[in-house]
């Protein structure tokens, strides 16, 4: 299967994130126990950290029921900006009535990294 373009931007924004002295990453890398699952971006610190990355592009693609690679000492979701305007339009629907916010643009790490 091809990758979409706001996979290759996520990638690549990856990529130069990551590009600095005492850091090394991989795309795809098998990973957790007998090597069933695969992490879409990991990098290793040479501070001892290792941070994982899974990218979703889309709606579906963020609510699809396949498993999480997350065995890093930080684990991320890397998603496009205009998916973070529909998962907050959805979770605004969703909690409407409860006066919630689970992408409260206060907090200070809910921003585009």
């Amino acid at each position: 299967m091809s990758k979409t373009n706001d996979t290759r931007r996520v990638e690549e924004a990856l990529w130069k994130a990551h590009a600095k002295q005492g850091v090394f990453g991989a795309f795809e890398v098998t990973i957790g126990w007998f090597g069933k699952e695969i992490v879409d971006f990991i990098a290793y610190k040479t501070t001892g950290e290792f941070l994982c990355y899974e990218i979703k592009v889309s709606l579906s693609d963020f609510k699809s029921k396949a498993s999480l690679s997350f065995h890093g000492d930080f684990n991320y979701y890397v998603i496009p900006e205009h998916l973070l305007e529909v998962l907050r339009d959805h979770t605004a629907k969703s909690f409407n009535s409860l006066n919630f916010k689970l992408f409260d643009t206060r907090l200070k790490n809910s921003g585009i990294g």
